[in-house]
C-alpha cells in the first residue's frame, strides 16, 4: 500500500458520495479545510478522526483499506442489500452471477429498468 493511499481514497469517497471535503470536514467536527489538508497529503488524520470518516461514509476499516475495491460506498450497499437473502436465494444469486455473460448482464439489466419503469 502506498503512503498517499489515505489521501487518495478519502478523496474518492467523498467523489462516489457527493459530497465536499467541507462537508465531511464539518461532519466530523473538524475545521472547514481538515479534509482538504488530508486529500493534499499535508497531514494524516488520527485514529479517532480515521474512525470518525470512515462512520461518516458508513463503512468499516476493512472496506476502506481494501484496494481491491474500487467504489466501497457502492459495495457496502450491494453487501447490505445481499444480506436480506435467504440462503437459498443468496446461493441462486451467486450462481447466476458466476455464470452470466456480458451481453446477458446489460440485457437483464434493461429488463429491469423496463419492470421498474412500469410499477
Amino acid at each position: 500500500m502506498k503512503l498517499d493511499f489515505i489521501n487518495k481514497r478519502i478523496a474518492e469517497l467523498c467523489a462516489e458520495k457527493h459530497v465536499s471535503e467541507r462537508e465531511v470536514s464539518l461532519a466530523i467536527g473538524r475545521s472547514e479545510s481538515y479534509i482538504n489538508y488530508i486529500t493534499n497529503g499535508k497531514m494524516l488524520p488520527s485514529m479517532e478522526k480515521f474512525l470518525n470518516i470512515c462512520e461518516y461514509f458508513n463503512i468499516g476499516a476493512n472496506e476502506f483499506f481494501d484496494e481491491d475495491i474500487e467504489q466501497p460506498l457502492l459495495s457496502k450497499e450491494l453487501y447490505n442489500e445481499v444480506k436480506r437473502l435467504s440462503n437459498n436465494d443468496l446461493h441462486s444469486f451467486i450462481d447466476f452471477i458466476k455464470n452470466i455473460e456480458p451481453e446477458e448482464y446489460k440485457m437483464f439489466l434493461q429488463f429491469l429498468q423496463k419492470y421498474r419503469n412500469k410499477e
